[in-house]
């Protein structure tokens, strides 16, 4: 990073984006702060115009090269500001959350925060990890909810079309149902990670199928865990062999007992559909 660019030195330009000899919006202070980019990599300056953050994270604006329609849109520009003192941003290639310290408070992991109703974001995670939140165990491009202060609205282990939430009173309603799930499920001895992790061991728990993700639920009474996922591949063998071959799909559900882990039932079911076309 060039030395004009760290803490404390002053931006020397009247825009807030510099590309190359191009230059870009004029300057938005939130929260004091205002956004400022040069050649793809972002930070904050304050109302003295002194670098406050220094320029270490990714571009975040979608820039217009269209010369009459130059800037940023309305979605990027309210998204990388700062809310409550804590600031979205993008650092090698994953999304994450800063303080006004520059500390991080949101992890840089996610693969998407978008905005909501100006109040929440949801985070988009595409990654295997045990560590990241709970419930997000091997869970390939879950999503969740925060709020602009970091705390957890919806934990990560969901996936929703893009109209599931048109209101925010619809993804309050849905909020209100997980508290109730959160709440069953912290009755249990065996968690939500460690039966997924059981259901895996046991051969039971496969992510292959983006249009039946797997599913897990807790019992009414919190007495057992009920896991199933869907298995897919292909095959030509047997009927199969007088189509373009068959999409073979192996469901399995596995029950498992929420105080001491053990197996209380096992199934599998296997099905082929022939491809015609």
């Amino acid at each position: 990073m060039a030395q004009e660019f760290e803490t404390g030195h002053q931006w020397p330009y009247e825009k807030a984006v510099i590309t190359g000899e191009q230059q870009f919006i004029d300057l938005e202070y939130r929260e004091g702060l205002a956004y400022v980019e040069f050649n793809g990599k972002a930070g904050f300056i304050n109302g003295k115009k002194e670098v406050a953050i220094p320029l270490v994270y990714d571009s975040n604006y979608y820039i217009s090269t269209t010369p009459e329609k130059d800037g940023i849109s309305k979605k990027s520009k309210d998204i990388y500001v700062f809310r409550e003192g804590k600031a979205v941003l993008k650092k090698d290639g994953a999304f994450g959350m800063i303080n006004r310290q520059n500390e991080i408070v949101i992890p840089f992991v996610f693969d998407l925060i978008s905005l909501y109703f100006d109040k929440y974001y949801k985070v988009t995670y595409s990654h295997h990890s045990d560590s990241l939140l709970e419930g997000s165990y091997l869970m390939t491009h879950r999503e969740g909810f925060i709020s602009y202060t970091g705390d957890t609205i919806i934990p990560i282990r969901y996936v929703w079309p893009a109209t599931a939430f048109r209101s925010e009173e619809a993804l309050l309603n849905f909020k209100a149902r997980t508290d109730s799930i959160l709440e069953l499920e912290s009755k249990a001895l065996i968690s939500y990670v460690q039966a997924v992790k059981i259901a895996e061991r046991e051969g039971c728990y496969f992510q292959n199928n983006w249009l039946d993700p797997p599913k897990v639920s807790i019992s009414e009474n919190a007495a057992y865990w009920l896991i199933s996922s869907v298995k897919t591949g292909h095959t030509k063998e047997g009927r199969c062999a007088y189509t373009n071959g068959c999409i073979t799909e192996t469901t399995y559900s596995v029950k498992i007992d929420a105080t001491s882990g053990e197996i209380l039932d096992k199934n599998e079911t296997y099905s082929e559909h022939p491809v015609w076309e």
